[in-house]
Order: structure tokens, then C-alpha cells, then sequence
């Protein structure tokens, strides 16, 4: 029996064309594409497709168009044995990290896609990333969600685009690949979630809220910026420290503004801007955070802390809540150095 794979097509590279204003998202496109895979490839499948009335390039991608995605797989999921989500590169690993997290507990898997080169030119590397994501659609061992790019299968909550110009684009840099397209597919199973027990009844709103914020420590930052992003009504803030979680420990002004928001019940997340980084704390510099109540994005890339928080904060209005579930591993994205 052929597998039923829902396609959604939600804009990006891999479907664009040539416009007067450079490379944009055409319509159109999903049904010559997969006849140009061959039936060899298609005639395993049986295809549900959906070509999203406003395509994006991910660039201009929100919070509400990850969610808007997690609701198109709420609505097909009994429906369908699998899912492949066509996107754009820009953004693909926020996508990626959002989708596992308004998805828990998913027992069929959801592969995201794109392309660095549209498939209207020479050379591109459409056909290859999308014929790769659905080889790895056809293991019944996947259920969660992967981001699958160039030659690799990586958790999506894990991912994150290291390269901008090459088509190995992503990578996990603190994870292990899930895994690998060689001769044959080669999943790592060991690194793969437990299908669940019961499948999840998703709870999910109608309307996102853009509630996060990301900040970068840089020398002689001043305590106005975290000031502006609380302030534009920001109620999470992701700030990227040095190292393994250091930031200025003699600017007294920013302690002290860092403490009176976390009092007030804000919630400052404390990650490295090292891309293979976690942070503990060990340094004075660092514990000094802590103590400040910003909690430990331990080893979550920014785009895993990011989304977690923003899914976390709509999910629940209880501070205590939010914080003992971002510490929790809920969906592979915490992992030990």
C-alpha cells in the first residue's frame, strides 16, 4: 500500500521564478514539479497536495505562519501517514524548532524541505532534497519532526543554517545527525525520538503572539536595549551571551535592570552565542546571570530557545510554569556535550 503524503507548499527558493524584482515564490508549481520526480519515485506515494494561497519567502515568515503550518498538519493528520513541508531556507530551522513544539508527541513524521537553487535553473538541488526527505518519509521508525537538507536528516528543533551560499546549508552542531543518505538511507536510530504510546490532541490557538525577543551581548552594551524590547511589550527575552554564558558582571545598571524585569516576572533566557555552545555557568561572569533569575538555554540553538519560549508563553500565563518546561527536554532539543 502506498504511503499517503500530505505536501504542503508554502512558498521559498525552490519554487521561485524570476520576476523584475528578482527571485519570487510562483504559483503553480507542485504538480509538474513531482511529475518531473518520475513515477519510479511518486508511484510509491499517494499525494495530497496544497499550494498555500499566500507563498512566502521566508524571509518575511512569522510566528503566525508556524503556526498556521502545525494547524494544516492538525487538520490532515488522521488523514495522511506523513507530511513534507516545502519551505524557504532563510528561516526553514525557526519552522523546524516551531513545528516540534506545537507538535509534540507526534507518532508519523514531518520533514522539512527546500532548496539553496530555485528547479527552474541549472543545478539545482530541488530534486535531490525533496526525493531525500521523501526516502526518509518512508521509515516507519521516524516520528518527529526533520529538517532534511544536502545529504543529511537533522532533528528540526536541533538545526540550524551554518552556510549561506553552499548547498550544504544545515547543520545540528550540537546534536548528531538523525541521519544520513548514502547508497542507502541510514537513520541513526538511537538518536531518534520513542514513537508515543498515544497519539497527542493538539491544542492549538488561532492567533500567535509575538512575544520573544532576541538580544546579542556585545562589548559596552547599556541596560536601554533589554529596556526597549520590555518595553515594545516583549514578554520573553533570548540574550546571547559570551562563552559559556558570561556577560558584563561590572555594568551594575544591567544587573540591576536584568533583576528588576525577572521580579517582575519576565522571562530572560541566558544562551551562548557560540555555535557549538552550552551554557553552565561556571565562571562568576555567568553565575552572576543566574542569580539575576535569568534561566540556562543550556545546549538549544537560538532558534530552538526562541520558539520554545514563544510556544511556552502562549501556551500558559504561569511564570513558574513557563520556566520548569523550558528546562525540560519535551522534543530532542537539549543534548549533553
Amino acid at each position: 500500500m502506498s504511503k499517503r503524503v500530505y505536501v504542503a507548499y508554502t512558498g521559498g527558493t525552490l519554487g521561485m521564478q524570476a520576476s523584475e524584482n528578482g527571485f519570487v515564490p510562483a504559483r503553480n508549481f507542485l504538480e509538474p514539479f513531482f511529475t518531473s520526480l518520475g513515477s519510479a519515485i511518486t508511484s510509491q506515494f499517494s499525494f495530497t497536495f496544497n499550494e498555500y494561497t499566500e507563498l512566502i519567502d521566508s524571509s518575511n515568515a512569522t510566528p503566525q505562519d508556524w503556526l498556521d503550518i502545525a494547524r494544516d498538519v492538525k487538520a490532515h493528520y488522521q488523514d495522511h501517514d506523513a507530511f513534507l513541508i516545502l519551505h524557504g531556507t532563510d528561516t526553514m530551522a525557526y519552522t523546524a524548532s516551531a513545528l516540534s513544539f506545537w507538535l509534540q508527541g507526534l507518532d508519523k513524521p514531518v520533514v522539512i524541505t527546500g532548496s539553496q537553487i530555485p528547479f527552474c535553473l541549472e543545478r539545482s538541488d530541488a530534486v535531490s532534497n525533496v526525493t531525500n526527505a521523501l526516502a526518509w518519509l518512508k521509515m516507519e521508525a521516524l516520528s518527529e519532526v526533520g529538517l532534511c537538507f544536502h545529504d543529511r536528516l537533522l532533528r528540526g528543533n536541533a538545526s540550524s543554517k551554518v552556510k549561506a551560499t553552499q548547498l550544504d546549508a544545515f547543520d545540528s552542531l550540537n546534536q548528531p545527525w538523525l541521519g544520513k543518505m548514502a547508497i542507502k538511507p541510514k537513520l541513526n536510530y538511537a538518536n531518534l525520538l520513542p514513537k508515543p504510546i498515544s497519539g497527542s490532541d493538539w491544542q492549538l490557538p488561532t492567533q500567535a503572539d509575538n512575544n520573544v525577543a532576541v538580544l546579542r551581548i556585545f562589548p559596552s552594551m547599556t541596560a536601554n536595549l533589554l529596556k526597549c524590547a520590555f518595553d515594545s511589550g516583549y514578554t520573553g527575552v533570548i540574550l546571547q551571551s559570551y562563552g559559556t554564558g558570561n556577560a558584563p558582571d561590572k555594568d551594575l545598571e544591567l544587573l540591576q535592570t536584568i533583576e528588576g524585569y525577572t521580579a517582575e516576572g519576565k522571562i530572560i533566557v541566558n544562551l551562548s552565542q557560540c555555535p557549538y555552545g552550552e551554557v553552565d555557568s561556571a565562571y562568576a561572569t555567568g553565575s552572576r546571570l543566574a542569580q539575576a533569575g535569568v534561566i540556562s538555554g543550556n545546549t538549544m540553538t537560538v532558534e530552538a530557545a526562541f520558539t520554545k519560549l514563544h510556544v511556552l508563553l502562549q501556551q500558559s500565563t504561569d511564570r513558574d510554569d513557563v520556566i520548569k518546561l523550558f528546562q525540560q527536554n519535551l522534543c530532542g532539543e537539549l543534548s549533553q556535550l
